[in-house]
């Protein structure tokens, strides 16, 4: 008889998607990887700015921090390395797709009036 080398294996963990034990990593692309890094830099820069203060409800941000919110969205044709399409938003502020504690939704005019006072005052 025959041995098959996957019998052990297919007992224990099947194999997934046509037989690979493994999963393959995908290589990131240099386009993609400067994307990134650029909206680490971003944020980070945009976290200076702020002052650890959401730029929506201007208040200190609970448990979750501060999140970068894009205010026109990739979908829509935004970019997420501008610093006048993103906003410091705490948790609630965030969650709540630009609701505020207020309970009143921004519009996307508001959302960029404050990203562009912030960037006056820099």
């Amino acid at each position: 008889m025959k041995s098959n080398k996957w019998a052990i294996h297919s007992i224990v963990s099947p194999p997934v998607h046509g037989g690979s034990l493994q999963t393959p990593i995908r290589a990131v692309s240099p386009k993609r990887a400067t994307q990134r890094r650029k909206e680490v830099e971003l944020t980070q820069k945009l976290l200076e700015l702020c002052g650890g203060i959401c730029e929506v409800c201007s208040n200190p941000p609970d448990f979750r921090g501060l999140a970068k919110h894009e205010i026109i969205f990739r979908g829509r044709g935004g970019d997420p390395t501008d610093p006048l399409n993103c906003l410091m938003a705490c948790g609630l502020c965030h969650d709540h797709r630009k609701y505020p504690m207020t309970g009143t939704p921004l519009s996307t005019e508001e959302q960029l009036r404050i990203a562009s006072i912030r960037r006056i005052t820099e």
